[in-house]
């Protein structure tokens, strides 16, 4: 998962037969997905990064665009302790 491929995501207009609304959900869907991959210490880097708009971050820019429920949600995603607590319990392959 790159920024590029995050900032298109989050700047993409709604598809033609979706409202904003519900392109915002379909959108949160795929972040989570995203951030679900992320290692405990991307996951972390990545609350940093989004939980606060850093001038000439793209992406942290983007992101604080977004409505606050939907934010609030990804960024709780983001630092749960249970989720990250079975990130560094999985066995290793």
């Amino acid at each position: 998962m790159d920024d590029e491929s995050l900032i298109k995501l989050l700047v993409a207009p709604p598809n033609p037969s979706e409202s904003p609304d519900e392109a915002h959900v379909r959108k949160e869907q795929i972040l989570g997905s995203m951030f679900g991959r992320l290692s405990v210490v991307e996951s972390r880097g990545m609350w940093l990064r989004l939980s606060r708009v850093r001038e000439g971050d793209p992406l942290s820019e983007s992101f604080a665009k977004y409505p606050r429920p939907m934010r609030d949600r990804l960024l709780e995603f983001l630092i749960d302790e249970r989720r990250l607590k079975a990130i560094t319990s999985r066995p290793t392959r």
